[in-house]
């Protein structure tokens, strides 16, 4: 499945969950130095705007509750156990997942997410929560 994202202000483009993953990787790991060499205006504009909205854009383009359970173990979702089929979101896909969305906990509890009430422990480099498949 792809999804229409904006990464630019000039530029829209499709992507896979996977290709989101990893620019949200890229985007998160070096952000913080772009803003610095931005804030000094030598920086890369487009990629100040990718860091800056790309989380709102992507929160209302995927549904992430109908996503596949090959997309999201592409995008690097991590199975708690065969058992259970509920499948952790890693720490770095968290917040593109909107408050409201139904998840699972490792003890197959149902939740919604509401990000200042859930705990951020971290399994397997996962948080406790994710979706069952």
């Amino acid at each position: 499945m792809k999804f229409k994202i904006q990464i630019s202000p000039k530029e829209t483009t499709e992507m896979t969950l996977k290709e989101i993953a990893d620019l949200h990787i890229k985007t998160i790991a070096t952000g913080a130095m772009n803003q610095a060499i931005f804030s000094k205006g030598k920086g890369n504009r487009d990629f100040f705007y990718e860091r800056k909205l790309i989380p709102e854009k992507i929160k209302k383009k995927i549904t992430w509750t109908k996503l596949s359970k090959e997309e999201l173990l592409e995008a690097g979702f991590k199975k708690w156990s065969e058992e259970s089929g509920v499948l952790l979101c890693p720490t770095y896909l968290w917040d593109l997942i909107p408050e409201g969305t139904r998840i699972y906990s490792i003890l197959e509890w149902k939740h919604v997410i509401k990000t200042e009430k859930m705990k951020m422990e971290t399994v397997m480099n996962c948080l406790p929560y994710g979706f069952k498949k």
